[in-house]
């Protein structure tokens, strides 16, 4: 075989794979793929809902725009008090959807059973930088140092202070840098002022899980979901819980 020959061939095999790849990739990215997707109906926290599937539609219909070939399919109909049980049955016959919404409280239980991918490498992949989300938001979907679960919806708690009673009374408003100390001390004033009239410092609503959170002791640990209620930040806020009940 001439070298003339060689080349020829040479060139015609390289014409060839060039062509088979390029058919593959075609075919890759117009295959038809199919996303589950495992959500629940009404509310997290009992609120009325017209549109409980709204939200979830509307990305559903802007991700078909950018991934045409995509089937997405989700169960609708699934109540929160049953999604639980439906959840677990589908891990345990490997259909676990490709994407779930989780309650928070179900949460480091599913972590630890290894249900959940790290979507920390994705988010970096498609540039989704952290600073998104609220940050209290975003950590409560890591468990073990690693992002699984991105938030879907948050239901904030907010302190609202009646700052027309404080001046009344002639107390400073609080400003950024106000400790659970000083709120508390604050409240006493209010609660066993001289102006004749009684005043609550702080409704009930404020509990003992609050106080906790003021000092910045998270409940459970991330690592292993153990209760955390021996260190100083838990009794820093025990304590103060017991002097706004006495």
């Amino acid at each position: 075989m001439t070298k003339k020959k060689k080349l020829t061939y040479l060139f015609i095999i390289i014409i060839l794979l060039a062509v088979g790849i390029g058919l593959w990739v075609k075919h890759t990215q117009t295959r038809e793929r199919t996303l589950t997707i495992g959500i629940y109906t009404g509310s997290s926290w009992d609120v009325p809902s017209g549109k409980p599937y709204h939200m979830i539609d509307y990305t559903i219909k802007k991700f078909k725009k950018e991934h045409p070939h995509t089937i997405i399919k989700y169960e609708s109909g699934i109540r929160r008090e049953d999604y639980r049980n439906w959840l677990s049955e589908k891990i345990i016959e490997e259909q676990m959807p490709d994407l779930v919404i989780v309650p928070s409280h179900d949460f480091n239980l599913l972590a630890s059973e290894g249900a959940f991918k790290n979507v920390g490498p994705m988010m970096s992949r498609d540039k989704i930088s952290s600073n998104e989300f609220y940050h209290s938001a975003l950590e409560a979907g890591q468990y073990k140092k690693k992002q699984l679960a991105l938030p879907y919806e948050a239901n904030p708690t907010l302190m609202v202070m009646n700052k027309t009673l404080l001046s009344k009374l002639k107390l400073r408003s609080p400003n950024e840098n106000w400790t659970p100390e000083k709120f508390y001390q604050t409240c006493h004033k209010v609660s066993h002022s001289n102006s004749g009239k009684k005043y609550y410092g702080v409704t009930s609503n404020y509990n003992w899980q609050d106080a906790q959170l003021a000092y910045g002791n998270q409940l459970f640990s991330k690592d292993d979901n153990k209760l955390q209620l021996t260190s100083s930040k838990a009794h820093d806020g025990l304590f103060i819980n017991r002097k706004f009940n006495k």
